[in-house]
């Protein structure tokens, strides 16, 4: 079954784990329309489009019939990349499958900035106290409150 996207996304095949020869192929983007093999490290660092879809695939024939794999969707949102959508495919017949969606991970990243912003910069707050903030001691000669 095909997973539907909106906007800009980048592509990368994370892993592999199957015997079988694994595909994800977009349909329906501006740029991007094709089959990537299932093979980890492949990028596309930019799929556009209002409204595309990808689809998990695997082959037992190397790759002369291609089959849609089960495919278990999920979302996260991180300071680094912002929305993440990982597709997990679960291949072979219906009645075979083994349940584990580890035979291909795909993940998309959301590249529209207006609505994923960059995390905090720094990679976190800055907990320092600011040096006027912190009281003097009766030794120390800038303390107002000590006569001097």
């Amino acid at each position: 079954m095909a997973e539907t996207f909106f906007g800009t996304w980048s592509l990368l095949i994370q892993s592999k784990d199957a015997a079988f020869a694994e595909r994800v192929t977009i349909s329906g983007s501006e740029n991007s329309d094709g089959s990537i093999d299932g093979i980890a490290g492949q990028f596309i660092p930019e799929i556009l489009g209002d409204e595309w879809t990808a689809e998990m695939e695997w082959s037992g024939d190397g790759g002369a019939t291609w089959h849609p794999s089960a495919i278990r969707r999920t979302m996260a949102v991180t300071d680094a990349d912002g929305i993440v959508i990982t597709l997990g495919a679960d291949d072979n017949e219906p009645a075979a499958r083994d349940g584990d969606f580890n035979d291909l991970v795909a993940v998309f990243t959301y590249l529209d900035p207006s609505v994923n912003p960059v995390g905090p910069p720094g990679g976190g707050f800055d907990f320092s106290i600011p040096e006027e903030w912190v009281r003097q001691g009766p030794d120390q000669p800038n303390n107002p409150d000590v006569p001097g």
